[in-house]
């Protein structure tokens, strides 16, 4: 079983199932790993740690970010799971890390930074100011929103 008839085999089990956003992130990881491959398919035994590190780079340079990248790899992982699963892939070729094998690629430092945004005084006054009673299904929100803002010391 090569690596895009894995993935295709994935695909159609997902849209059998009707798991169409799972599905979509199988399909788009499989695409990228196409145009990373130049349409070349390859066998399980040929991905390793430079294959992923390669594939990592090539992400990055088309505008991926950490957790871009993570999401793509992480699909690739749970594809090479499965094909260990069915017999596709001898466990002992497994390339990512594990407790097992610490020279695996790990994916843990792909984690995406957050870039934290605050409400500036004047949007927060604005907001204490809001006519909540013209909009009555948002009370809630409201209410849950400004006792937690007033609940953390400010």
């Amino acid at each position: 079983m090569s690596l895009y008839n894995m993935y295709k085999t994935i695909i159609k089990e997902l849209r059998n199932a009707e798991k169409v956003n799972t599905l979509d992130i199988y399909q788009t990881s499989l695409n990228l790993l196409i145009k990373f491959t130049n349409n070349k398919d390859i066998s399980f035994y040929a991905i390793d740690y430079n294959f992923l590190k390669s594939f990592e780079s090539f992400l990055l340079k088309r505008g991926n970010s950490g957790g871009g990248i993570h999401h793509h790899m992480r699909t690739l992982r749970a594809i090479t799971n499965e094909a260990i699963r069915r017999k596709y892939l001898e466990a002992e070729y497994y390339p990512f890390s594990t407790q097992f094998n610490k020279e695996g690629y790990s994916l843990s430092h792909l984690k995406s930074q957050a870039a934290p945004r605050a409400l500036s005084e004047k949007d927060m006054e604005s907001f204490k100011k809001f006519n909540i009673a013209k909009y009555p299904d948002f009370e809630n929100s409201y209410n849950y929103f400004m006792f937690s803002y007033y609940a953390s010391g400010n």
